[in-house]
């Protein structure tokens, strides 16, 4: 038995067939790398989310520190009520600054807020003796956290309690921080009680 193909009645329908599943193939290929490169940004955008963050989480645990460190009644912070606060005393009266706090820029935060490493009350550097006010390091941020204070509410047993006095004092403590670039902000806000006592 001799079977002669006729070469005039082929037309290359499997070379047609191979090329169309090459081209699928590349296709699929193109779809996943890029798939894989948008995966990779979106985790590096929130990783650097993460970063600010925990960066002005901080920025507001370092205060809360701060005012927990007060042992005295006589180290008991005021507030002020105009001008640059930071180089007074480091808390506001609460209406002093506009309620969208979070909408500002970095000029304004530097120019308002407190400058996180800094002693809130003198405005020396925190000393590094692994104490509960130490300043972790922050050198993986663009910027490092501001803060700001404000008096909210004094609670006293008496009104003669209110200022000062055997009262709890209660604060505001916004914080604002960036992660590894300056367009991932985070900005958080606490309230912190205390008796001077």
């Amino acid at each position: 038995m001799n079977t002669l193909i006729d070469k005039r009645t082929q037309r290359g329908s499997a070379m047609f067939l191979a090329l169309m599943i090459l081209v699928v193939l590349t296709l699929l290929g193109v779809f996943a790398s890029s798939s894989g490169v948008m995966q990779e940004r979106m985790s590096g955008n929130y990783r650097d989310a993460t970063r600010a963050f925990e960066s002005a989480e901080s920025g507001s645990r370092w205060v809360e520190a701060w005012f927990a460190s007060l042992n005295d009644p006589s180290q008991q912070p005021f507030w002020c009520i105009s001008g640059s606060c930071a180089a007074v005393d480091p808390v506001w009266q609460v209406g002093q600054h506009p309620n969208d706090m979070a909408n500002r820029n970095q000029l304004w935060w530097n120019a308002n807020g407190l400058e996180f490493g800094l002693n809130p009350g003198d405005g020396t550097a925190v000393a590094a003796n692994g104490g509960a006010s130490q300043a972790p390091d922050l050198s993986e941020t663009a910027t490092e956290p501001r803060i700001i204070v404000e008096h909210v509410y004094c609670k006293g047993d008496t009104l003669a309690d209110c200022p000062g006095g055997n009262a709890i004092q209660f604060y505001r403590i916004t914080s604002r921080a960036t992660g590894g670039l300056q367009n991932n902000v985070a900005v958080v806000e606490s309230t912190f009680a205390r008796r001077y006592e």
